[in-house]
């Protein structure tokens, strides 16, 4: 008798575990979504706010140089008075999966997204919510 005795106090605990435990909705013959925020949905146009409130867009297949140089640079002419910025400092883009990104392009004062100083040449991610620094005071947003 002691055997099912603990055999019925253990079903009794199993059935307090489990009572805490609940499937909000299951939909049959989808798979599981990945966790994901705000932050990580795929961009069609990634807006750039720059420190004097000028926005740029750049559409999803589309790059953009940032840079003192506007003739190299046609995008963002308002830089040109910056001269602590590379005639191109650095190259954004989205690709046409809606992933967004940034190159420093060998600059003489650096790039920076999210405090870290860029290797030159490699392509880093940028999610919307993130800030990058052109050289010592260029502050760029990226807008969600």
């Amino acid at each position: 008798m002691t055997a099912v005795g603990e055999a019925d106090g253990a079903a009794d605990l199993d059935a307090e575990d489990t009572e805490h435990t609940r499937v909000i909705s299951v939909v049959p013959g989808t798979p599981p979504r990945p966790a994901g925020t705000r932050r990580d949905v795929a961009l069609h146009v990634m807006r750039l706010h720059f420190p004097d409130g000028e926005i740029v867009e750049v559409a999803a297949g589309y790059s953009i140089r940032l840079g003192r140089d506007p003739q190299l640079c046609p995008a963002v002419t308002f830089l040109a008075r910056r001269d602590n910025l590379s005639r191109v400092h650095a190259w954004v883009g989205v690709e046409t999966d809606g992933s967004a990104w940034i190159t420093d392009e060998d600059s003489t004062n650096g790039t920076f997204v999210r405090g870290y100083r860029l290797t030159p040449n490699e392509a880093t991610p940028l999610r919307p919510g993130d800030t990058f620094r052109l050289a010592a005071d260029v502050h760029v947003n990226v807008l969600p």
